[in-house]
């Protein structure tokens, strides 16, 4: 059962009319939805006859920055790549239109490998995945993509989540990641979900052999290694901004594995904890505060209140998003936070901590800058 949990998970089927329609239109502007199928080269088993298998790949974007109807002198499209969990498909990132389109991004879906209608029959905890993401950018970054693509972000969730460290480490050009729900290394998750299918209380030599046990199902049928996908080591590797979330309910992948890669993260990183199970649908207080994290990273912290100067079509829809200076349940406790999310919090609200001398001036300073209204 753990093999199964792992390898292959429950996996949703679905038809393009769950897409919704490929042209719509909010606050005035014009959206378009582009689909494509994209593919990669995958040895079944190793020694074995390579094979192509084949993946969906859908791109929402106003219908004016489509190369169609944009000019050269058309900025490039800031966009972000959405990446799902183990049981998930593209259909999940469609939550995330309202929150991003707005701001001017464009928001790219796919079904990874083994998940959705894509091809492949197994998932791999970003073992494969990763090679999706990839091939998703190099399209994007190509002549063939329909819009001139700019900076490029990825929000991944629980296995997404992992993927997207998995990238950040090899890819420094990826600007900034939203990481929901990862799990810090496969193997310590195994520990974890032998405790919870057989019961607390086993020796230790005897839980550790049906690890070895489940490693090797899960190389024998899907040929990856669960001793290899340590998101928390990827972490130390990768140096662009990072927002951290994870439900405080989650008992699949418990909050702890976050807070494990958070710590180990390189570079800036943001930590929040909201109400919720593993599979809960994500606060909007979430989903919003991390899509102004990418929109400031993208554009400075100045945009968080406006956002016109950055993308000027994007105006009109938002003038001023609501800024991430709430004291709402989502947000990270100030007092359980490390120094360094603090002073990275407070770069990304544009308030400065340089007279701050001690940790209760920092934890003082960010309690003030959430607490303070967004300027007019």
């Amino acid at each position: 059962s753990i093999v199964n949990l792992i390898i292959r998970p429950p996996r949703i089927s679905y038809g393009p009319e769950h897409l919704g329609p490929t042209k719509s239109t909010a606050a005035g502007r014009e959206y378009k939805r582009v689909d494509t199928r994209l593919s990669v080269r995958q040895p079944e088993k190793e020694g074995e006859k390579e094979i192509r298998q084949y993946f969906d790949v859908s791109l929402f974007a106003p219908l004016s920055k489509y190369k169609a109807g944009a000019t050269s002198l058309s900025p490039a499209v800031p966009t972000v790549l959405y990446v799902h969990g183990n049981s998930g498909c593209r259909l999940d990132g469609l939550d995330l239109l309202p929150d991003l389109l707005p701001l001017g991004f464009a928001l790219v879906l796919f079904d990874a490998r083994g998940s959705g209608n894509a091809d492949g029959d197994f998932v791999s905890l970003s073992a494969r995945e990763r090679v999706d993401v990839q091939t998703v950018l190099q399209w994007l970054r190509s002549e063939r993509s329909p819009i001139n693509v700019g900076r490029v972000c990825l929000w991944g969730r629980s296995m997404g989540a992992a993927t997207a460290l998995a990238v950040g480490r090899d890819d420094p050009s990826v600007a900034a990641l939203v990481c929901d729900s990862t799990f810090a290394s496969l193997e310590s998750l195994c520990y974890e979900l032998v405790d919870q299918v057989v019961g607390v209380g086993l020796p230790r030599f005897m839980v550790t052999a049906g690890i070895r046990l489940v490693a090797s199902s899960v190389k024998s049928r899907a040929d990856y290694d669960i001793y290899e996908l340590k998101p928390e080591e990827w972490a130390a590797s990768c140096y662009m901004p990072a927002l951290f979330g994870h439900g405080v309910d989650d008992d699949f992948i418990k909050p702890s594995h976050t807070q494990r890669v958070h710590d180990a993260y390189a570079g800036d990183a943001q930590l929040h904890f909201f109400p919720g199970d593993h599979n809960a649908l994500r606060p909007p207080e979430f989903r919003q505060a991390a899509a102004l994290f990418l929109l400031s990273t993208i554009a400075g912290p100045s945009t968080a209140g406006r956002t016109d100067h950055i993308f000027p079509d994007a105006a009109a829809d938002i003038d001023s998003p609501p800024r991430a200076r709430t004291s709402t349940p989502y947000v990270s406790r100030i007092t359980d936070m490390p120094v360094r999310a603090i002073k990275a919090e407070l770069r990304s609200l544009g308030v400065s901590y340089d007279d701050c001398i001690e940790r209760q001036d920092l934890e003082q300073r960010l309690a003030d800058a959430r607490a303070a209204p967004p300027p007019s």
